[in-house]
Formats: C-alpha cells, sequence, structure tokens
C-alpha cells in the first residue's frame, strides 16, 4: 500500500504464505507474548484504518498500473480469518 501511494515498484513477494508452514508457525506463546502479539495487531489495524483514512475514499479504486487496488489490497488483508480457521484455536498454547 505504501510502495503504491509513493508511486515506487513493488517488492517481489518471495514469501510462500499458506504453501509452507514452518517450525515456527508452532511454537508455544507464553502469556507475554501473547499479549504483545495483540497489542502489534492492534496498533497494526489502527495504522491501516488511518492510511486509508489519509489517503481519501477516491484513491482507493484509482488503477495502479496493474498492481492491486487500494480496495483490493484491504479486501485481501480483510480475509486473513481463512488462515486463522486452518490453524484452529490457539487458546490451550496460551498459559491462563
Amino acid at each position: 500500500m505504501e510502495a503504491l501511494l509513493a508511486g515506487a515498484p513493488a517488492i517481489p513477494d518471495t514469501w510462500h504464505g499458506r504453501f509452507v508452514t514452518l517450525d515456527s508457525d508452532w511454537s508455544r506463546f507464553t502469556e507475554a507474548d501473547y499479549d504483545e502479539a495483540c497489542s502489534r495487531l492492534g496498533r497494526l489495524g489502527r495504522w491501516y484504518v488511518l492510511r486509508y483514512e489519509a489517503a481519501g475514499e477516491d484513491a482507493w479504486d484509482e488503477p495502479r498500473g496493474g498492481e492491486w487496488t487500494l480496495r483490493e489490497i484491504a479486501e485481501h488483508v480483510a480475509g486473513v480469518r481463512y488462515y486463522a480457521e486452518q490453524v484452529g484455536s490457539l487458546t490451550d498454547l496460551v498459559p491462563v
């Protein structure tokens, strides 16, 4: 999103994402790890909201020279529930 708004080329995606599960994907979380992850994800979510507000509604569907539009990026990021459903509940990994 930032590269699009700045008119910079996108960095090629070399992450294998859903094609590979790494050992670190199954790492145990402590309660402190969980709290920090929730805090970071909350800040990241707020960053998206503020950045999209700053870009303005007209920018959401502006053609981006073959790249995804801001709307397509938002829809993709909002669809992460699929990944969470594939992993299942992680509540047993977090100490109570």
